[in-house]
């Protein structure tokens, strides 16, 4: 059976009012969408679908994890993910896409969501991807790869300018030769 095919809402024959619908992401589901950037995930997904003369209201709860590779040390992890979404789907002669619009013919036995769920899972997940938005830290043997020279003495002067000053401005060059240049003038 494909994965995709429990996510097919039967409209024909479902009467007007509130239809509730339980799908689950997983690996399978990614698998069916092409050059996909996520492959796993563990999601549970709520559909409440209010089926009405002129639309149906679409409100997607998805919450879980999927496996995502972070952006600053490449190790995978798992991200959660818990949004809502709404989709219009509005009965017309012509098949097309707006922004959160669907229109689709009166006469549609069954209406697909799985390209919806997929593409609501992509927008909920953050533009950098990154071990903040989960579990677990950021791997320290590359995070040593990638950190300059210059962002390590950033850190070593930071670090510095914490620490308690104990002998104030006395040795310190700069103001040496601040003084110098002064009593030169």
């Amino acid at each position: 059976m494909d994965a995709l095919t429990p996510f097919n809402l039967p409209l024909s024959g479902m009467s007007f009012g509130m239809h509730e619908f339980h799908f689950h992401v997983d690996r399978d589901f990614f698998a069916c969408f092409e050059a996909s950037p996520l492959a796993q995930g563990d999601m549970a997904v709520e559909l409440s679908c209010d089926k009405r003369s002129d639309m149906l209201v679409l409100v997607f709860r998805m919450k879980g994890t999927v496996r995502a590779t972070c952006d600053r040390c490449l190790d995978e992890f798992d991200l959660p993910i818990d949004v809502t979404h709404q989709l219009l789907v509005k009965y017309d002669d012509d098949e097309r896409d707006e922004a959160e619009v669907v229109y689709i013919h009166r006469d549609t036995p069954r209406f697909n969501v799985a390209r919806f769920v997929y593409e609501f899972i992509l927008i909920s997940m953050p533009m950098i991807v990154t071990h903040d938005h989960g579990e677990g830290a950021c791997n320290p043997d590359m995070l040593r790869f990638i950190t300059t020279e210059e962002e390590l003495e950033a850190q070593r002067r930071a670090e510095e300018e914490a620490a308690p000053d104990d002998d104030d401005d006395e040795g310190n060059d700069l103001w040496d030769q601040l003084k110098d240049l002064i009593k030169q003038n």
